[in-house]
């Protein structure tokens, strides 16, 4: 994967470039607003591996799960860190 970040307007952004088991791209954007950051991510992966592809129809309540676990435990350690954060 491969990033660069850039800053414009008072907003700054990161572009990564996904290749391997899949393919895409992704935008962070970060900006401040009344007092706080808001983080808006979007991210376009691709399945890229044919055999990961074929077998998406099957797995997609697996790979679904999986995703949701992710997200929650992100969520989790970013609150965390937030908590830990001195202000």
């Amino acid at each position: 994967m491969s990033r660069s970040p850039t800053r414009s307007g008072g907003r700054t952004c990161s572009f990564s470039r996904l290749s391997g088991d899949f393919e895409g791209t992704g935008e962070w954007r970060l900006r401040e607003e009344h007092g706080a950051t808001l983080a808006e991510l979007d991210w376009r992966p691709v399945v890229a591996k044919p055999f990961v592809r074929q077998l998406t129809p099957v797995l997609r309540l697996l790979f679904r799960a999986n995703h949701n676990w992710t997200m929650r435990r992100g969520q989790q350690r970013i609150l965390e860190r937030l908590l830990l954060s001195p202000e």
